[in-house]
């Protein structure tokens, strides 16, 4: 049946350990089942495992990621009620091994039952949980995709995520002219007048579901000097 094979395949993953840098036992896993549906991998700088399967139209993205949050160790799962559970003494791993599942069984039955469908290329990321960096470094440009699909979100299984929300930290620092208040001020710049005087953006942008946030302000070194300088932190989301 369909829903064991699944159900072994997943098993199979959650077995082998594997945390951010140390995806090597789910690769060879990878490999080695890519291989035995007749679909050569390779390794590229990264450490990403990547597989096509030729096909008509536009090339298609499938990615999963190999890695998990720590501990990350390998165990025998426990299915309790139709829920697969971790034993106990790690996490379940399920991020992202059934996304991986999904991709191998995707695969195997457009073999099997000889489906249509776009050249796919596979794509299985190290190091996703410390900051995407498997993702970042992966060059889409000689696979020739612009559209792929990622088995991995935060919600509940069955959602389909079509866009996301960006984030985007700043800093920014206006320096002006330190110098004694009780004396000449001529040749000082109050670099907190600068930072009053001028007109920044917040909240939502015009037209667009963009916010700006200024969250943290820091001006001034002492009560009885001109600051020097102001810090901004902020954010774009």
């Amino acid at each position: 049946m369909l829903s064991d094979r699944l159900y072994t395949t997943l098993v199979e993953l959650i077995r082998l350990p594997s945390t951010s840098g140390h995806e090597e036992n789910i690769r060879a896993y990878l490999a080695q089942y890519l291989s035995s549906l007749g679909l050569n991998s390779q390794v590229d700088g990264s450490g990403n495992l990547l597989a096509t399967l030729a096909g008509e139209g536009t090339p298609l993205l499938l990615n999963a990621h190999m890695d998990r949050v720590p501990p990350g160790l390998g165990h025998e799962p426990i299915l309790r009620d139709g829920i697969l559970y971790s034993d106990g003494t790690t996490n379940l791993g399920a991020d992202d091994a059934a996304g991986i599942v999904i991709i191998l069984e995707v695969v195997r039955r457009v073999l099997e039952q000889h489906l249509p469908h776009p050249p796919l290329v596979l794509l299985f990321t190290v190091q996703e949980e410390a900051g995407l960096c498997g993702a970042s470094n992966f060059d889409s440009v000689p696979w020739h995709v612009a559209d792929g699909i990622v088995f991995d979100n935060a919600f509940e299984a069955g959602v389909v995520v079509s866009r996301g929300a960006a984030y985007e930290a700043f800093d920014v620092e206006i320096t002006g002219r330190t110098g004694h208040p009780g004396k000449d001020l001529a040749q000082t710049v109050h670099a907190i007048d600068i930072f009053r005087a001028t007109d920044y953006p917040h909240g939502a942008l015009a037209n667009d579901q963009t916010r700006i946030n200024i969250g943290h302000i820091s001006g001034g070194s002492a009560r009885n000097a001109i600051p020097a300088s102001v810090t901004i932190a902020g954010e774009l989301r």
